[in-house]
């Protein structure tokens, strides 16, 4: 079984991602860790250094060499899907869409305490219209569409919520217990 996560950045792929795998005795790769790794440099320097193309680039290769995998839960990039070349492996996974409201993934990315992420720097409009033309894809290369929620405060409520949410994956993936 592959499960692979999509959605906007910081939309709670890595976050969601090993819970997921955890539950379901699968492996975790996080893309964009695993692209850096190979690189030697964190994905903010790749897209500073190399620029935007090299990084889809890499990231497609990348994808390309886990495409063999079974038993994997994948968190991709939420560029992944602007590469062509990159939806025969999604579509061949049980794809499942992180879907935020744009005013979430604002806050998140360019409000206090924004984590710097590559392409932030280019303001909310340019990341608005990412979005706006990111979702098409994210929805079209998806098996499973999830309306996310913000979880109450405290790290147990937040815990709660991704169990809930790897076992509504699981169940539309077909995966059982022992299986």
């Amino acid at each position: 079984m592959r499960i692979t996560l999509l959605g906007f950045m910081a939309a709670g792929k890595s976050t969601l991602g090993p819970i997921l795998a955890g539950r379901a005795g699968l492996e975790f790769v996080d893309l964009d860790e695993a692209v850096a790794a190979t690189r030697g440099r964190s994905v903010a320097e790749l897209f500073a250094r190399d620029g935007e193309a090299v990084f889809r680039r890499l990231e497609a290769e990348a994808l390309a060499a886990l495409a063999a995998r079974e038993d994997l839960v994948l968190a991709l990039g939420g560029g992944a899907v602007e590469v062509e070349q990159n939806h025969a492996y999604i579509r061949s996974s049980h794809g499942v869409y992180l879907r935020w409201p744009w005013p979430v993934l604002s806050r998140r990315l360019v409000g206090p305490g924004g984590d710097g992420r590559p392409l932030v720097e280019e303001g909310e409009a340019a990341l608005r219209r990412r979005f706006k033309a990111r979702e098409p894809l994210y929805i079209a290369l998806s098996r499973q569409v999830l309306a996310m929620e913000e979880a109450g405060p405290g790290p147990g409520a937040q815990r709660r919520v991704l169990l809930r949410l790897a076992d509504r994956i699981l169940a539309a993936a077909g995966w059982r217990r022992g299986t």
